[in-house]
């Protein structure tokens, strides 16, 4: 492996140690510690990225592997809000950040479906840096997944079925079906602000994905969501 980057680390060290020891003592402060570094060697960290740039990759990889833009803007949304309300960038924040944030949206009530959709986007997210090289550790790795109760659903039954036929006729709408029902259900419990998570969990659905496949949102929603924390 090249010296170089060990090179260029000594000369900036011994350049910043001129101001705090004197002229005499530099010599054997710099011997020190090229005598404790022997034996280790060292990589220059290519140029920082920003939490833009981070996220620009990681949506770019989204869009690569077939990811629906309403799941890429609900990441981009959920991972914005932890490093805007932690204050801290993504290769600084460790599993302390993301259990206390967790703790806060539990405090102010959020459901722990909610919860656990947060936490599986921040696994997802930082995993993917973190094998992608972009972060050193992924705080992530040792967050267990936070159970939820299962939401018990009632199904209709024929003789209702029959009625809401009847009165879809009455009403002259057509195209009535149990699926129609979820996806309108779904639609309009996210656009009037509950978590998609919630609404995973009110559909029965474990994957979020497949809820967003249910829910049809305009594009003046997506961007309101996102303004508030861009």
């Amino acid at each position: 492996m090249s010296m170089e980057p060990k090179m260029n680390f000594m000369a900036s060290l011994e350049k910043s140690l001129a101001d705090a020891v004197t002229a005499a003592e530099l010599p054997g402060v710099m011997r020190r510690i090229r005598d404790a570094l022997d034996g280790y060697e060292m990589t220059q960290r290519e140029e920082y990225l920003g939490e833009d740039d981070l996220l620009k990759i990681y949506t770019s990889a989204m869009v690569v592997q077939g990811r629906s833009q309403k799941t890429i803007d609900r990441y981009v949304y959920i991972i914005k809000r932890l490093t805007t309300e932690t204050g801290v960038p993504a290769g600084r924040i460790t599993i302390h950040h993301i259990r206390a944030w967790l703790a806060k949206e539990q405090d102010r009530g959020i459901r722990d479906t909610t919860l656990e959709g947060y936490r599986q986007v921040f696994s997802a997210y930082f995993g993917w840096l973190q094998r992608e090289s972009l972060i050193d550790r992924n705080p992530t790795a040792n967050l267990g997944a936070i159970k939820c109760a299962k939401v018990r659903k009632e199904a209709f039954v024929e003789v209702d079925m029959e009625k809401l036929k009847r009165v879809a006729e009455r009403a002259g709408v057509e195209n009535v079906h149990p699926h129609r029902f979820r996806r309108t259900l779904a639609t309009s419990l996210s656009r009037h602000g509950m978590p998609i998570q919630e609404v995973a969990a009110i559909l029965g659905h474990e994957k979020i994905d497949t809820t967003m496949r249910y829910v049809e949102m305009d594009d003046d929603n997506i961007r309101s969501a996102y303004r508030r924390y861009a």
